[in-house]
């Protein structure tokens, strides 16, 4: 009954082209979307603000230019602007009713109009006798950024009613990777990520924009035997930092709920994996991996988990994956 039901359709037209000139390797794009949502009645079980059918058309032309400059053998600049372009989902548009999952009211806004963005970003890229690392920062201005807010208001039965809306935005962030063989069989890696999003009428943070992340990761490559290829070990972390709930955004409600959180505490979890590749007479390679996630089970919540408001983050999960290729 939350979900409508209709019927989405786009087109696309779009060209690209590379060129590489000395040291420079440029990239440009163009691409024109139409793009039509309509909202059917008659296809939905639950109730709706409109009867028969309701027809929304979006149309964008959009492009990119980027650019890589190669200042040594090993060392490199990227840049890259680009207009980029989102239609409204149907169920941004029409939703309407109780999401179980999250305990609250979703209400969609029919008059939605579609998301155009303009995103610059610099990066710097190095690798190197086994070793890589690179650096992003970027910074992306959304007109009509679509976003789900509380409304302060509670239906007939007490739960929360939640609408979308829109409001220019803006994000900045930076994501940075380094990884490499400190010694022949074993490989570091680490990344970090963060985000800062902001509505620009209000100065306000954006809501469920995610925290702050750092991971880090050892492999360590054992030596193979007659069908047995590149066996490894694998453990690495992954630590998330607090993040405060920003003003109207979902959950807030459990923030004073002895039993859920809308902010949400640091955490760290630890993950393993052990596999190999079994080689076959035919030539194939069959690869078995055993991966568990949050091997200490860890109690915490994630700060985009929409369950977060009376249930914990997974804990402990195994899982063992056999990959068979079908020709060799």
């Amino acid at each position: 009954q939350l979900t409508p039901g209709g019927e989405v359709n786009n087109l696309g037209v779009y060209a690209f082209e590379e060129r590489t000139l000395g040291d420079w390797t440029v990239q440009l794009g163009l691409r024109h979307d139409w793009h039509e949502t309509v909202g059917d009645a008659g296809d939905t079980r639950g109730p709706l603000n409109f009867s028969g059918r309701d027809q929304n058309d979006y149309a964008a032309t959009t492009g990119s230019l980027g650019a890589v400059y190669s200042v040594t053998d090993h060392l490199s600049v990227v840049s890259n602007l680009a207009r980029g372009f989102r239609a409204p989902s149907l169920f941004e548009l029409y939703a309407n009713g109780v999401h179980a999952g999250v305990a609250a009211v979703q209400q969609g806004n029919a008059n939605l109009d579609e998301e155009v963005s303009l995103n610059t970003d610099l990066g710097v890229r190095w690798r190197e006798d086994g070793f890589s690392g690179k650096v992003t920062v970027y910074r992306n201005r959304i007109d009509d950024y679509i976003f789900l807010q509380d409304s302060g208001n509670t239906a007939g039965n007490g739960l929360p009613i939640f609408n979308y809306r829109q409001a220019d935005a803006t994000l900045t962030g930076v994501d940075l990777e380094v990884r490499g063989h400190v010694i022949e069989n074993l490989e570091l890696a680490a990344t970090y990520s963060a985000v800062d999003g902001e509505n620009d009428a209000t100065g306000q943070d954006l809501p469920l924009q995610p925290a702050d992340a750092v991971t880090g990761e050892a492999t360590w490559y054992l030596p193979g035997d007659g069908a047995v290829q590149t066996p490894y070990l694998r453990l690495g972390v992954r630590h998330n930092a607090a993040k405060d709930a920003a003003p109207g955004e979902p959950f807030q409600q459990f923030n004073g709920a002895p039993f859920g959180t809308a902010s949400t505490d640091a955490y760290t979890v630890a993950n393993f994996a052990a596999g190999f590749g079994l080689g076959t007479a035919e030539g194939r390679r069959v690869q078995l991996d055993l991966k568990v996630h949050n091997l200490t089970d860890k109690r915490y919540r994630d700060f985009l988990d929409t369950y977060k408001g009376y249930a914990l983050s997974p804990g402990r999960d195994v899982r063992l994956e056999v990959r068979v290729p079908w020709s060799g």
